[in-house]
């Protein structure tokens, strides 16, 4: 038991901290406090206008909203601008810049790896992934 907070009871268990209620583990101690403040038996507060879904984390409801909905809602478009981060619709990738999320759009999203190393079998959905360390 840890001695600087009385309050919680943690086991240590391969250096993780588990969850004594659920077992789920962390590696840190305070993602542990958090899950026992605002997760662990707490009905999901965060809720989807569109559809039942909850979610426990705002991030969460986040990508489910931009990956389930936003499409429907508007189909010409591929990306959302949500708490000021550019969405990507087709898998939720979220990003600063609007050019970031155009080069991963271009690049990477739902496409295979194209650029290949000449010395080994990597392969790579940027060239400048190819880099000699």
């Amino acid at each position: 038991m840890d001695s600087s907070d009385s309050s919680i009871q943690l086991i240590i268990d391969g250096g993780r901290h588990v969850c004594y209620k659920c077992g789920k583990s962390y590696k840190e101690k305070r993602t542990l406090k958090y899950h026992l403040k605002y997760e662990c038996g707490v009905e999901p507060q965060f809720r989807c206008p569109q559809c039942p879904y909850r979610a426990k984390q705002k991030s969460s409801l986040k990508s489910h909203f931009a990956l389930k909905h936003l499409n429907e809602i508007n189909k010409q478009r591929y990306s959302a601008f949500i708490d000021g981060r550019f969405v990507c619709c087709k898998c939720g990738r979220h990003y600063k810049e609007r050019g970031s999320l155009k080069s991963h759009q271009k690049f990477e999203c739902g496409k295979e790896p194209q650029f290949q190393c000449p010395h080994c079998p990597f392969r790579a959905k940027k060239n400048c992934n190819l880099r000699v360390m």
